[in-house]
């Protein structure tokens, strides 16, 4: 379930372009002095792509953010991890892939991840001193004997090794609860400077990212305002699904509204709908999935620094028989109806009004 659940995580962040970076929130300027310069120095030394990004987090737990860079969203892109040290931005080292890393923050790991017809190797690192250590390399292999079958051969940190020692040495280092870092911002002037220094106020930082978006060519997109976290600050909401908020005078994003483990025999077809709700009280986001009576539901609600993906749950409906998950896993409908009846029965309200990517709707927006 871990290994199925990250590598889905990491290739819809690729597809989508997810920029899932969080914020922090270290005091002092140095560090964004820093980062800001080192921005600014990548910026002039290459040319900037327009899927490159970069975002900022606290990997190892010191109240100082890293500064993750992204310069793609293909397989092979790895994130360049940056420090806070000795008053400047230094390189700790490459890791991730799909221009993402994926980070437990129970344990502190950052866990490299891929994937083919052939197994997936897993490689999983941790902040140590300004350094990048390897605590764990995990791979699954998909033999063929000469006779055709097949087998799967696991190893863990270069030795043989069954598959619950597989599976329990990923789970002993990658936590349930994970994000999916390295992208959130563009390598523009105003993003590099209202992400990292900081912004007076959120129409500001708003305009500047819906700005940009619609220079890059989003103009069939959407976007809405929404205050979802209670503060009296409405989040920005692009297209459903990346979402931004304006706190301790920086614009910071927050992660995706994505949707995952609906399980291979979904049925996607042109009928299918996808709908976004957001419930006030609970301040619980659900994103709903539906083709027929098969309804995919996944609830999320905000935390201080991402988007906290509660569960997911699915009821595929077959011919004969209907097939519950929760989370991606085969479940029973007892089980399903447990988690329906707890979050699916509230009422969710649309995410605000929408706005088209027009300069007369971004305006309207944030008058």
């Amino acid at each position: 379930m871990m290994k199925k659940r990250l590598i889905s995580l990491l290739s819809a962040a690729a597809l989508i372009s997810t920029m899932a970076a969080t914020p922090v929130h270290a005091a002092g300027n140095d560090w964004q002095k820093a980062y800001y310069d080192k921005l600014k120095e990548i910026n002039s030394s290459v040319i900037t792509a327009r899927n490159m990004s970069f975002s900022l987090y606290d990997l190892d737990g010191n109240d100082t953010p890293e500064l993750l860079v992204s310069r793609g969203t293909e397989q092979v892109c790895k994130c360049e991890i940056y420090t806070f040290n000795g008053g400047k931005a230094v390189k700790v080292g490459d890791t991730g892939s799909f221009g993402s890393i994926v980070y437990s923050p129970s344990t502190k790991t950052i866990a490299t991840i891929t994937a083919d017809q052939n197994g997936s190797q897993y490689k999983i690192c941790r902040m140590d001193k300004n350094k990048l250590t390897t605590v764990l390399t995990a791979k699954e292999k998909v033999q063929t004997s000469d006779s055709g079958k097949t087998s799967i051969k696991y190893t863990v940190n270069g030795k043989d090794a069954k598959k619950d020692e597989f599976t329990k040495a990923i789970d002993k280092q990658i936590d349930s609860e994970t994000l999916v870092l390295g992208r959130g911002f563009s390598f523009s002037s105003d993003e590099m400077s209202y992400a990292v220094k900081g912004v007076s106020d959120y129409k500001t930082a708003y305009k500047a990212i819906l700005t940009n978006r619609l220079k890059g060519g989003d103009k069939d997109q959407v976007f809405s305002l929404t205050d979802i976290t209670g503060d009296g600050v409405p989040e920005l909401i692009l297209n459903y699904t990346d979402v931004y908020t304006w706190s301790d005078k920086r614009i910071n994003y927050l992660g995706i509204i994505g949707i995952d483990d609906f399980g291979s025999d979904f049925p996607i077809d042109d009928k299918t709908t996808f709908t976004v709700g957001y419930n006030k009280k609970s301040k619980i986001i659900c994103v709903t999935l539906k083709t027929g009576s098969s309804v995919h539901d996944q609830y999320f609600r905000v935390e201080k620094d991402h988007m906290h993906s509660i569960v997911s749950i699915t009821d595929i409906a077959g011919k004969s028989k209907h097939t519950y998950l929760i989370d991606g896993d085969t479940s029973n409908k007892s089980a399903y109806e447990k988690q329906h009846d707890k979050y699916g029965k509230a009422e969710y309200d649309k995410l605000g009004k929408e706005y088209k990517f027009t300069k007369s709707d971004i305006a309207s927006a944030l008058k």
